[in-house]
């Protein structure tokens, strides 16, 4: 892989990591506390994250956008270090009583490496965009799995002070990575930086980019089609007797099915492949995937399945965040990206709550496949949305009347 800065890429990704690392395992750590010492109701305080990232993703976006990203990357990690430092040095249960707003605060100050990313990839990889959003991913799903274990394990072994200083640790040893990556031009001939749109300025301008606006919309979309994976899963493994471990199995086999999904997708044959194939097909296949976790016949049978539909999911998410960097200029990168964050978190409670809706109204089982024929419906949609652009540009160019 050549790449226009690979130092600069190797930093990036690996303070991308920690970062997730720092959220995955906070985020496990308060939900674990809040469920066990207060209940379940208290879990909605947890969610309130989700608010935080709707509030406040855009306006974060925008700050990247407007002033130096790696000051806003290490002012965030230096925040959340003292904020953990604080909890771990409080008594327990006034870390209990204020986990909420923990969770809150937490969630908003993770919010600006995501966008960052997205932002800098476009000039550190500009030839190899692809195959840097194929490590990136790859970098998040190992980064997702290490949190949650290292935050349990300390927490078991050592309690939650300790805990919340490891993260704490995490987070201070993240910040040096943090500025030392460049969002500087690395693009020779790449022209001078302009300022940044405001938000309004940059609406009207992607309104007038329909593939743009499909592939928000396609990624907002497969998360709904994609939410009976969390609500669904579950009574669907207990009904073949498998109980936490077969669920644990089968959520631990799609991560394992994602990270070879992203090393595949990052693979020079895939080059090959047009993005907006990639895409139509990998919804297809997203599709049948669904419908044959619904028709499974033993927990295996769906745990494998998982597995196949944790690597199909890369061959949309890769090329639809390459297309999406290529497409939006790096000035206006950050709050575009931030804002598609916003609605996809958003989105996510919403689509678990749908999906919790239609399981009180039908079986687990018929619930997958229900989403499989959303997801049909949804590829379908992007065939006829590819269809209309090409004989809009054939028009254009009048080879057709």
């Amino acid at each position: 892989m050549r790449l226009t800065r690979p130092a600069q890429l190797r930093v990036l990704v690996a303070g991308y990591a920690l970062s997730t690392i720092g959220d995955a395992g906070v985020r496990m750590l308060l939900a674990w506390i809040t469920l066990e010492r207060l209940g379940t109701e208290a879990m909605s305080g947890v969610f309130i994250g989700s608010a935080a990232a709707c509030l406040f993703g855009p306006l974060i976006g925008r700050g990247l956008d407007r002033w130096p990203p790696r000051v806003l990357l290490g002012a965030s990690c230096l925040a959340r270090c003292a904020l953990l430092l604080a909890l771990s040095f409080a008594d327990p249960q006034t870390a209990i009583r204020y986990a909420a707003a923990a969770a809150f605060l937490t969630t908003i100050l993770s919010l600006a490496y995501g966008p960052a990313v997205a932002k800098a990839l476009p000039l550190l990889a500009a030839e190899q965009l692809h195959e840097a959003n194929a490590l990136t991913g790859v970098a998040f799903l190992v980064a997702s799995a290490i949190g949650p274990t290292l935050g349990g394990a300390a927490l078991a072994r050592y309690g939650l002070s300790a805990a919340c200083a490891v993260f704490a640790v995490v987070s201070l040893v993240n910040i040096p990575f943090a500025l030392a990556v460049s969002f500087e031009r690395a693009r020779v001939g790449a022209g001078q930086a302009r300022p940044s749109r405001s938000f309004r300025e940059l609406l009207g301008t992607l309104s007038a980019m329909p593939v743009v606006i499909a592939l928000f919309a396609m990624g907002v979309l497969l998360n709904f089609c994609l939410a009976p994976i969390n609500v669904a899963l579950a009574p669907l493994m207990l009904s073949f007797g498998a109980g936490p471990q077969g669920y644990g199995f089968a959520m631990a086999l799609f991560v394992v099915g994602a990270v070879l999904g992203n090393a595949v997708v990052g693979s020079r044959y895939t080059r090959r492949v047009e993005w907006d194939q990639s895409i139509f097909a990998s919804l297809g296949a997203v599709a049948l995937g669904l419908i044959a976790i619904g028709l499974s016949r033993s927990p295996l049978q769906a745990a494998a399945t998982m597995a196949v539909l944790g690597a199909i999911v890369p061959f949309f998410q890769v090329p639809m965040s390459t297309q999406l960097q290529r497409m939006i200029p790096t000035e206006d990168a950050g709050q575009a990206f931030a804002s598609l964050n916003a609605v996809t978190t958003g989105a996510a409670p919403l689509a678990a709550a749908g999906a919790g809706l239609l399981l009180q109204r039908m079986s687990p089982a018929a619930l997958f496949c229900c989403a499989g024929g959303a997801s049909v419906l949804l590829c379908l949609g992007w065939g006829f949305f590819r269809r209309q652009e090409a004989v809009a540009v054939l028009a254009y160019d009048g080879q057709i009347e």
